[in-house]
């Protein structure tokens, strides 16, 4: 039970530091809600590719997922680009209708086999530390944690190379232009490590969690800093932190959904830092009644 526990941590922990790292980009970049069309496109994206190619092996589902997602994400940067519609109502054009199509088409070409409707929404993180990668006779642990890893450290190192020109490109307009900054490139490569990362946590976490790391962290550290490379540190940081919390409140109660308990314990923390943020009308509210 420990050793499950314990796969279950270190898979959330590092969801936790690649969605709420990328988060934090996203939600100083005003485009939080991409992560809500990234995530419904993944269900689209898994079953065209199982129609298409009649393939269900995870690493083409998860290329043909990932596809999925850069082309929507493509598809509302265009949007954005028209300003023919505010981008707001062109993410949930563009999520609830691709999301619909993904269940016609699950529902049509019975693509039961591939996940359940539950699994849509909470993942299977419950399962992963069961489907173990063995080499040589060597057991080194669940496959999602060793296809999550190298994610994460990619989603790092571009953190660190690029971290000044993300805040330049994005605060900065004109300096970016004369220092030879492409927005549009940082942008996409911003766009492309977001999909890659919801496609992958998606199958570990599900929905719920996916969106609740990308969006949560970085709006908690945000009540309290305004300082880039700080609102990122702390998200990664409350991520961490609620993955903590979670894994101490399953270990006793073993019935509970451990990605949903994430997200509820996350949407908590939030309350309370709304209400204790100096930036928050409500912080001022508490210090007069008391």
């Amino acid at each position: 039970m420990i050793n499950v526990l314990l796969d279950i941590f270190i898979l959330l922990v590092l969801v936790a530091i690649t969605n709420s790292l990328l988060g934090g980009i996203l939600l100083l970049r005003g485009n939080t809600l991409i992560t809500f069309a990234l995530a419904h496109s993944i269900v689209f994206g898994l079953i065209a590719t199982f129609i298409i190619t009649g393939s269900d092996n995870i690493l083409v589902l998860f290329f043909g997922a990932m596809i999925s997602g850069v082309l929507v994400a493509l598809l509302v940067e265009l949007f954005d680009q028209v300003e023919l519609i505010n981008v707001d109502a062109a993410l949930g054009i563009t999520y609830l209708s691709i999301f619909s199509l993904g269940l016609i088409l699950y529902s049509l070409y019975g693509a039961h086999q591939l996940f359940s409707p539950n699994s849509i929404v909470t993942g299977s993180i419950v399962l992963t530390p069961f489907n173990r990668l063995v080499l040589n006779g060597i057991d080194i642990g669940p496959v999602l944690t060793w296809v999550l890893l190298p994610v994460s450290i990619l989603t790092l190192i571009f953190y660190l190379n690029f971290r000044r020109k993300i805040e330049i490109s994005m605060f900065d307009p004109t300096l970016s232009k004369l220092m030879g900054i492409s927005a549009f490139q940082i942008n996409l490569m911003v766009t492309t490590l977001v999909s890659l990362a919801t496609v992958i946590t998606f199958k570990v976490a599900g929905i719920i969690v996916v969106v609740a790391f990308f969006v949560i962290p970085g709006a908690v550290a945000y009540l309290f800093s305004n300082n880039f490379s700080r609102i990122l540190i702390s998200a990664v940081f409350i991520a961490v932190l609620s993955t903590l919390i979670g894994l101490i409140f399953i270990s006793n109660y073993t019935t509970v959904e451990p990605a949903s308990i994430n997200a509820i314990i996350l949407g908590v923390i939030f309350i309370f830092a709304l209400f204790v943020s100096p930036k928050s009308k409500y912080s001022d509210i508490w210090r007069e009644t008391n």
